[in-house]
């Protein structure tokens, strides 16, 4: 699950960005895009994340019939 730590990075980066943003009163489109970047890795980051320790769901449905 060494891939996911790269994911943890991005996400921990993108948090620092937005809040960089807000501290710095520096609100723009980025702090946007930031925010949109932040919420799609998330979202990957579970994915990938249910898919490296529970396995495709193909595979558990072949192996229950």
């Amino acid at each position: 699950m060494h891939i996911l730590h790269g994911y943890r990075f991005a996400m921990i980066f993108l948090v620092a960005c937005v809040f960089y943003d807000l501290y710095n009163e520096a609100v723009t489109g980025f702090t946007f895009g930031y925010l949109a970047a932040l919420c799609y890795y998330i979202m990957r980051y579970n994915d990938l994340r249910h898919f490296y320790t529970e396995g495709p769901e193909e595979e558990r449905k072949d192996n229950e019939e």
